[in-house]
């Protein structure tokens, strides 16, 4: 199925509306639950980004190596008050990612904790929780043994 139709068809269920004859779901219906509905809202918006990133092309210099010209350029562009990553990434015709990486290589930027990387690394953030949870499981097992 493509994100087009399955976007159409979350869509109209979220709204209350039967997807092929739009007529509102019967009374009772399971998609009158507001945690339903909720989760539908949610889906199509996750599609609809979805079918926006397929829809845009790479940037023209995208996966190219940096020159020391671009990167001083950037350098330059930043300090001298270009600090929109929006407007340096069309500048440069480059992704955000990128040019916020390259800013944060030139010190320019502090990593986020939130950043994720071209790689696909989980973030510092994902990583904390992950070891959150097992930290915890781990205490009530502890207690559970000690008892």
């Amino acid at each position: 199925m493509e994100i087009v139709e399955a976007l159409k068809i979350i869509s109209s269920l979220a709204k209350g509306k039967h997807p092929d004859t739009n007529e509102p779901v019967p009374p009772g219906s399971l998609f009158e639950s507001p945690n339903v509905i909720r989760a539908l809202y949610t889906a199509a918006s996750a599609l609809e980004i979805l079918k926006r990133r397929r829809n845009r092309q790479p940037a023209a210099n995208a996966g190219q190596p940096w020159s020391d010209e671009e990167d001083s350029r950037l350098v330059t562009q930043y300090k001298g008050g270009v600090t929109d990553l929006g407007e340096l990434a069309r500048l440069h015709e480059r992704s955000e990612a990128s040019i916020e990486s390259r800013l944060i290589r030139h010190e320019l930027l502090e990593p986020r904790q939130s950043m994720v990387t071209a790689r696909g690394r989980r973030r510092a953030s994902d990583r904390a929780t992950a070891r959150s949870d097992q930290n915890v499981g781990k205490a009530a097992e502890d207690r559970r043994t000690t008892d």
